[in-house]
């Protein structure tokens, strides 16, 4: 279908497909993420106009703590948040550059969605 966005909602599946539809978006669902780190940031460095942070783990200070950590610094082996619920591994900070990580936050998802921007108001027209 001309025009179809697909959004891909754990960082595995953006994995899993490679990324062939050119108009592909995920969210940082990151505890799928494979243990190679450095292809985890290679894949955000390179993927960086499709990738959206988002969660459905709830409103916790500590995970929003756990997942900045993991996209902000370059933190080695740490515990992600819910350890051991996705296995007995650590992961390591990406370290991503506030341009990217400015696009993962808010104007990706700004671009994607903003579209629909007061689309409610023009239904009842």
């Amino acid at each position: 279908m001309p025009g179809l966005r697909y959004i891909a909602i754990y960082y595995f599946y953006f994995r899993l497909l490679g990324v062939v539809k050119r108009r592909l978006r995920v969210d940082g669902g990151w505890t799928d993420v494979d243990q190679n780190e450095c292809s985890a940031r290679e894949s955000f460095l390179k993927y960086q106009d499709r990738i959206m942070f988002g969660t459905d783990n709830g409103m916790d200070d500590a995970m929003y703590r756990n997942h900045f950590r993991w996209l902000e610094t370059a933190d080695e082996y740490f515990d992600y948040w819910g350890y051991p619920a996705q296995g007995r591994w650590e992961i390591y900070g990406m370290e991503l550059p506030d341009t990217v990580l400015e696009k993962v936050y808010h104007k990706n998802a700004e671009r994607v969605f903003g579209q629909f921007r007061g689309a409610e108001a023009g239904k009842n027209r």
